[in-house]
């Protein structure tokens, strides 16, 4: 095999797959790269054996064959090559020569027979969608971590479902978050605090794995799903081709949990159960969208599936069945609080100074027409903060950890949030004003 390319495009390529091939894997040559040369293309293939990669790409070929080589160094010689144009010769024995001139590496390949095998999946019902937007909601989703002992496919993965809406345009958005936030169904559940984590807020049981060993009662989503009641009100009828209706994303790690929407047009072809892809997955999928391009996206043979130009990542889902988050978004029986962003952002920010490993929690207390923040950490010390806020309700005092507050406020946009609370036992459930896309749920820590 024989070929030169245009170095930024086979770079750019081989930028996109390090977080593929650097993965551990049962299979040593999962951190290699197939590449495959044939007429006057190049196909680029990654594979981990959970997410696959695969990029056609113009180039000279002078003769075809394939070959496995080490991503990782393929990459640092193609980012480190002087010259335009990159070039690449097999020669005997799997030895690779790259280079010519004064400049020339050969380097040992794999035998390219060991790769994993591509899926081979067709006649997939693909739609077109926003790829800002669907950078958004996978970037979001992808950002609640869990620890390499976690096996909950819940906490692993994040559900992707269709919501089915009637309504025209951006409307249909706005309905189904007014759906969400007018409730429709029973609250979340008086003891929802110990389904989060159980997390205290005044010694070292704030440390956010210490529940991690009972993970049937300690698990929001799993707790709410016995909650007797109806649910948020957003299973509509289907859709004809001139509607619209949501793609929804929900991403948990039991101490929080995000859903994030995004609107859809046309027919889309989409498991009623909905699908659950790997976080792992999803920050590869992150990188590999931009915000210029749209991209096809569709769902076939336990495979998510995303298409971009000459471009293809497929990601293996998750088995298991997702809980029923809805119970803990529905604020039936909260008071809204308006508040603005950057305030509260700078008082989180400020509050979790003095944050420790084992000293997680701000106690919030909620009084008329004020919000006083306090923390006690007897490693560090004590800070107290109040601002000035609209509400009228009864006196309420939780305690959060303030670190989730930031992650969820980076993630909306908008001058004013709104902040739904009911009491020390339920969540803080969070919204933008204007960002109606977005909802957080923030699970109260043990006063």
């Amino acid at each position: 095999m024989k070929f030169s390319i245009d170095r930024k495009s086979i770079s750019e390529a081989l930028s996109l797959i390090q977080g593929i091939t650097g993965r551990t894997t049962t299979l040593a040559i999962t951190s290699d790269v197939l590449i495959k040369a044939e007429g006057s293309l190049i196909t680029v293939t990654a594979n981990d054996l959970e997410t696959v990669f695969q990029g056609d790409y113009e180039a000279d070929v002078e003769s075809g064959g394939v070959i496995s080589i080490n991503a990782k160094k393929l990459y640092e010689i193609v980012r480190e090559y002087p010259d335009a144009y990159f070039p690449v010769n097999e020669i005997e024995n799997r030895w690779i020569e790259i280079g010519e001139g004064n400049i020339q590496y050969h380097i040992v390949s794999s035998d390219h027979e060991n790769f994993p095998e591509f899926p081979i999946i067709e006649d997939v019902a693909f739609t077109e969608v926003d790829s800002a937007m669907l950078k958004k909601m996978v970037d979001v989703s992808a950002s609640i971590a869990y620890s390499k002992e976690e096996k909950r496919p819940y906490v692993l993965g994040a559900l992707l479902e269709h919501v089915k809406e009637e309504g025209k345009g951006i409307d249909a958005i706005s309905a189904l978050s007014q759906s969400l936030s007018d409730g429709g169904g029973a609250s979340v559940t008086a003891d929802v605090s110990h389904g989060v984590g159980g997390e205290n807020g005044s010694d070292k049981r704030a440390e956010d794995s210490s529940d991690e060993k009972d993970h049937n009662k300690n698990d929001a989503a799993n707790h709410t799903q016995n909650d007797p009641g109806s649910d948020t009100g957003d299973e509509g009828a289907g859709t004809s081709s001139n509607n619209f209706s949501i793609l929804r994303m929900v991403s948990t790690d039991s101490k929080r949990l995000y859903s994030f929407d995004m609107l859809l047009s046309g027919n889309f072809e989409f498991p009623d159960e909905g699908i659950v892809i790997p976080k792992k997955g999803l920050s590869e999928l992150g990188k590999f969208l931009n915000n210029s391009h749209a991209v096809q996206i569709g769902v076939k043979n336990n495979h998510f599936i995303v298409k971009r130009d000459n471009e293809t990542m497929m990601i293996k889902l998750l088995e298991g069945e997702y809980p029923d988050y809805r119970r803990v978004l529905s604020i039936a029986g909260f008071t809204s609080i308006h508040i603005n962003r950057t305030v509260f952002m700078m008082m989180m920010k400020r509050m979790s100074i003095l944050v420790s490993e084992d000293f997680k929690s701000v106690i919030f207390n909620f009084k008329e027409n004020e919000l006083v923040a306090t923390i006690t950490n007897p490693e560090i010390g004590e800070s107290k903060e109040v601002i000035a806020i609209g509400y009228t309700g009864d006196y309420v005092e939780s305690a959060f950890n303030p670190k989730y507050f930031i992650d969820a406020l980076n993630a909306m946009k908008g001058d004013d949030v709104i902040l739904n609370i009911k009491d020390n036992r339920n969540p803080c459930i969070i919204k933008g004003h204007d960002d109606k896309g977005f909802v957080c749920a923030i699970m109260a820590m043990s006063v």
